[in-house]
């Protein structure tokens, strides 16, 4: 079954070899041109397309069932790219197209689907998909609570009242484990962290939003219970932190256990969700989101914002 709308691939995802280890097959695509939009390229080794009223890209129309979209979604690091809907050239119906608005880039004018080697792209690839079929509850929104005393206050990015929320760049999350006396590593995600801190008394919450989550659950819930759970700062540096040492290098003192809210788009398996309810660091959140990314952010948006308040009102008290 597929989507209803195509999705118009203007980069790795319309490389067949790319399509055969993501989806399990190369899908069914044609030529496809779309107008007012430019290829661009930025620091990092992936394409993005911008909005140039005088530029037209070519690229191809992927026909995608919805978890083949799902998958697709995970691997462009939604929310950091989003899905929106286009119209190309002769598609009336429009199409879905993957653009990170806030990494512009420089107009990308050679023909390559991608910055990074191909050999390396398909490394990435095959890692990305032994790291999705590893994860226990595949195609869940994951999201990390910290309570936490912020030492000094932190620039904002909105207020309301006695209430701010801050925005930090970018980190990767790491699932993972020890394997005879070394750090295994299960997966990595990439995260915006945000603060909402009540600035009177500098109690907050940290959270780590992860939608299209790609890492193993249950060994992450055992890193959070455990308080070892590791991010890399940077993108790409080898050796990972402890969140809790990240936190403080920030300004940021934990203060009590960290929580884990999970959105399932199915249900999972009876020992999975035994786990979960089991763990003291879990909150359940019962609703499934929405088949549509957009949708499901903001339907989750009142929930994990009610969850934020009640960790931060648990402080004040």
């Amino acid at each position: 079954m597929t989507t209803e709308l195509p999705l118009f691939a203007y980069g790795t995802l319309g490389d067949s070899e790319v399509q055969q280890i993501l989806f399990g097959e190369v899908v069914p695509c044609e030529p496809a041109t779309l107008f007012g939009w430019q290829v661009t390229s930025g620091s990092d080794p992936y394409l993005n397309i911008a909005r140039n009223e005088d530029a037209a890209t070519k690229g191809k129309l992927l026909h995608l069932s919805r978890d083949q979209l799902r998958v697709a979604d995970q691997f462009e690091e939604i929310p950091f790219y989003r899905r929106i809907k286009v119209r190309p050239e002769k598609v009336e119906e429009g199409a879905w197209l993957y653009t990170r608005p806030d990494a512009a880039g420089e107009p990308h004018l050679d023909h390559r689907l991608a910055l990074l080697p191909h050999a390396e792209l398909l490394d990435t690839t095959r890692e990305y998909r032994k790291q999705l079929d590893r994860c226990d509850v595949p195609f869940g929104d994951l999201y990390i609570f910290v309570p936490c005393v912020a030492r000094d206050p932190l620039a904002s990015v909105t207020s309301s009242g006695d209430l701010s929320r801050t925005a930090f760049t970018e980190i990767e999350v790491a699932s993972g484990g020890m394997d005879g006396g070394a750090w295994l590593d299960l997966g990595r995600h990439l995260t915006r962290p945000i603060l909402t801190q009540h600035m009177k008394s500098g109690q907050a919450v940290l959270a780590l939003p992860m939608p299209a989550l790609s890492l193993p659950v249950l060994p992450l819930l055992g890193d959070i219970s455990r308080d070892t759970l590791r991010v890399y700062p940077r993108p790409g540096k080898n050796e990972p932190s402890l969140l809790q040492d990240w936190m403080r290098d920030g300004g940021l003192e934990p203060s009590s256990p960290a929580k884990l809210a999970l959105f399932f788009s199915e249900s999972p398996e009876a020992a999975v969700l035994e786990a979960l309810n089991d763990a003291e660091a879990f909150v359940s959140v019962s609703e499934n989101f929405a088949e549509l990314y957009e949708d499901r952010l903001s339907a989750q948006t009142s929930t994990l914002l009610g969850i934020e308040l009640s960790l931060l009102a648990a402080l004040l008290r």
